[in-house]
């Protein structure tokens, strides 16, 4: 895990794609500001300006930012595009001397009590969905994680919310408020 700068008491938690920047902002671990802004442009380059343009219209101050650190690479060319939009958002967003973290999914996601599904829970799966292939198994737990975070946010804040890109930016936000600014 990469972390640059100091640590204060207002947390960011990042989620950024080539498409959107989901955010959640926190102050002394309470939830302040968050939400999902969707990227325009016909190219990647379009769109990270866009990026750099929204970001700096969310005008949001704070004291540490952290992001998903990459852990997989699929796809080289989306993953160059997906840096240009984060080098593009944090650009905007960073204050003189905020702290950056780069957290593993799994780190943040543990932080909130998803953890990766033991074999048990994945043999029950497959007992009560037989007949599926494989990849839906796959997908099935992935969906089913992503659930479990936006469950975590209506139970521990109170508030609904349905995009899981705002789901994985509030559970960056506590795992950089319980960790580096508790």
């Amino acid at each position: 895990m990469g972390r640059i700068g100091r640590y204060g008491e207002n947390a960011l938690g990042l989620d950024c794609s080539t498409k959107s920047i989901a955010f959640c902002y926190m102050e002394k671990g309470t939830p302040k500001r968050w939400g999902e802004i969707h990227l325009n442009g016909a190219s990647a380059f379009e769109r990270i300006y866009d990026a750099k343009v929204k970001a700096s219209a969310l005008d949001l101050q704070a004291d540490a930012v952290a992001i998903e650190a990459a852990i997989y690479v699929n796809n080289m060319k989306a993953s160059i595009a997906l840096a240009y939009v984060y080098g593009a958002v944090l650009g905007e967003l960073m204050t003189d001397n905020s702290g950056v973290i780069a957290v593993e999914p799994l780190k943040w996601q543990s932080h909130i009590g998803n953890k990766l599904w033991t074999k048990a829970q994945k043999d029950k799966l497959v007992v009560d969905n037989p007949g599926k292939a494989k990849t839906w198994y796959k997908q099935e737990v992935y969906r089913r994680r992503k659930q479990f975070t936006l469950n975590w946010v209506k139970d521990e804040y109170g508030i609904s919310i349905e995009s899981d890109n705002v789901g994985d930016a509030f559970g960056l936000a506590r795992y950089l408020s319980d960790t580096y600014n508790g």
